[in-house]
């Protein structure tokens, strides 16, 4: 730019900053930050702080990362939520939990909001209960942020905020971390089930009159499945781009579609969620090609994010795909893509798992749509998504439940009214496309992926439902709508597909918990759901069963009827 007599702005540094923090390359983003101080008409400011120190953190250059951060601060420079987080980081990478504690302590006085990767990255620099307490105990200055001018001022995302429950089960997880592993399931059901007594599926068996919906709703619940053909062209060449990228044979990779497209409740133009899976030898190669240190937690998720910028790079030159976002700094490290020239038209979300515990979800929530042959869950899914979506209580960037959570509503309201028995995920082996070779040791101590209890009346029910005269989309979803809003107790009771007929209790929180079927004791709402969106969440589940209670000729429409959200 100077040889065409330009000066880059502070927005074309900061870009600048940016590719090389994806790329990880330190040097250059150190060269891009000594430009920022020599053209006058940029200016650093807190998003180039953060910007220059993730990329140290993500080379994993935390003792320089650590420096610089001392430095700016001493210079005075605007240090904001992304740079802090990017300095604890890197306290996490050298396990130097006193000096996260230290940042903590700094952020809470200089009013900088800490969100929830500001949460993770501090407890992963700990290693003893007492530290994780420290760290939990500071965290609890940054509850309520989001209606700071600090936090409008940095344009952060609503989901981010830190939440009472949010922070409680990071205490529990860190807990079970750091509990012995033959411990683990001991722990994890000390919480007493309630007794069958007390659960009141009989007042769910009898069928309410449902009116029927409008045709025009119908026609938003068709899906680009004549596209589903092309999944498998998606598949294969993202899986020949990560081989040729990683430089592995194609046979030591495989790529796995996961999400709603799996499971049959995606809506129109959804993303594909693919998850790619490395050979045994070939992960481990990788995590030897970064570095293995003695947190094999931290190895997986470095070698994750080297993966997916080698991934990037192989894309970028082969010119067959766009890359839209890299999403590094998330719980699951992604990369959004495009393919080029595609008739669908969609995104597609692509990371490295070697736990497949994306796929072992994805997979329970297509194994039971395919069990209720006579019932189309995938269909109540989708209606109840497109439900949220239209009151706006949907979607984790806005601070509420993610598909696969509204899923398991649907799923669990099902196991409550009788036509589906408890769940259980697959082992890792049965979903690998690479199986361990002492897959008769995982056989033998797995539990049954679909229990028989409760199959006959589930089967009978099902049956019962298809020989109807209404349709049975709109009636389960009626149902669905008067179970939370009646039945459902919201501050005891946990929506469990593993024990939806004696669901565990829990304390008093006010606020929805939906529990992980694959990692168990993981709340998949409460975390997302702050006490004021719960409530509105809440709310909206009760207008849309007396809107129903009415039996209006217009009651559908009321209950879809879309609300502005400011």
């Amino acid at each position: 730019m100077p040889g065409l007599r330009l000066q880059p702005s502070g927005a074309t540094l900061n870009a600048a900053l940016s590719a090389c923090g994806r790329c990880s390359e330190w040097e250059q983003a150190l060269g891009v930050w000594a430009a920022l101080s020599e053209v006058p008409s940029s200016r650093a400011d807190w998003v180039s702080s953060g910007l220059v120190l993730r990329a140290f953190e993500r080379s994993g250059r935390w003792v320089e990362a650590l420096a610089l951060f001392k430095e700016l601060a001493g210079r005075g420079a605007a240090l904001g939520t992304a740079a802090c987080n990017a300095a604890i980081s890197s306290c996490a990478l050298g396990r130097q939990w006193v000096l996260a504690l230290e940042l903590l302590r700094s952020m809470a006085d200089q009013k900088v909001p800490m969100t929830r990767s500001t949460r993770n990255a501090a407890l992963r620099a700990c290693s003893e209960p007492l530290e994780a307490a420290l760290v939990l105990g500071l965290l609890r200055a940054g509850l309520g942020a989001s209606g700071s001018e600090a936090w409008k001022r940095q344009t952060l995302p609503a989901h981010l905020e830190l939440t009472e429950l949010g922070l409680a089960q990071a205490a529990s997880q860190f807990e079970l971390r750091m509990a012995p592993a033959g411990t683990r399931d001991s722990v994890l059901s000390e919480a007493e089930p309630l007794k069958a007594s007390q659960c009141k599926d009989a007042d769910l068996e009898s069928s309410r009159p449902c009116l029927p919906m409008p045709q025009d709703l119908f026609s938003r619940l068709d899906t680009d499945d004549e596209h589903v053909p092309e999944l498998q062209q998606l598949r294969l060449s993202l899986q020949a781009q990560a081989a040729a990228a990683l430089r592995l044979e194609p046979r030591q990779v495989h790529c796995h579609l996961v999400g709603s497209r799996l499971y049959g409740a995606a809506l129109p133009a959804a993303d594909v969620d693919l998850v790619l899976e490395l050979q045994h030898s070939a992960a481990n190669s990788l995590v030897d090609e970064v570095g293995r240190t003695l947190f094999s937690q931290d190895d997986s998720r470095r070698a994750i994010v080297h993966a997916l910028l080698k991934l990037r790079r192989q894309l970028e030159l082969s010119e067959a795909w766009l890359v839209e976002e890299m999403a590094l700094d998330a719980r699951r490290p992604s990369l959004r893509i495009r393919p080029f020239g595609s008739p669908t038209a969609v995104s597609v979300e692509v990371t490295f798992d070697q736990s497949l515990s994306t796929l072992a979800k994805s997979e329970l929530l297509a194994r039971a749509c395919r069990s209720l042959g006579h019932v189309d869950l995938g269909r109540l899914i989708r209606l109840l998504r497109i439900w949220a979506d239209a009151r706006g209580v949907s979607g984790q960037r806005r601070g509420f439940l993610s598909g696969y959570a509204f899923g398991l509503l649907a799923l669990y309201y099902c196991q409550r009214r009788g036509l589906l028995p408890p769940l259980c995920p697959k082992e890792k082996a049965e979903l690998s496309a690479f199986p361990e070779q002492d897959r008769e040791t995982n056989e033998a101590r797995k539990m049954p992926s679909l229990t028989l209890f409760g199959q006959g009346n589930a089967d009978a029910t099902a049956i019962a439902l298809s020989q109807c005269n209404v349709d049975v989309a709109p009636s389960l979803l009626s149902g669905l709508f008067r179970f939370y809003a009646y039945r459902f107790d919201w501050d005891k009771e946990a929506v469990s597909i593993t024990s939806p007929h004696a669901p565990p209790t829990r304390a008093s929180q006010g606020t929805l918990w939906v529990e992980d079927p694959v990692e168990p004791g993981v709340d998949l709402a409460g975390p997302y759901l702050s006490s004021r969106r719960g409530l509105r969440f809440r709310a909206e589940i009760r207008r849309a069963a007396r809107c129903l209670s009415a039996a209006r000729e217009d009651s559908w429409d009321q209950v879809f009827r879309r609300r502005d959200v400011g």
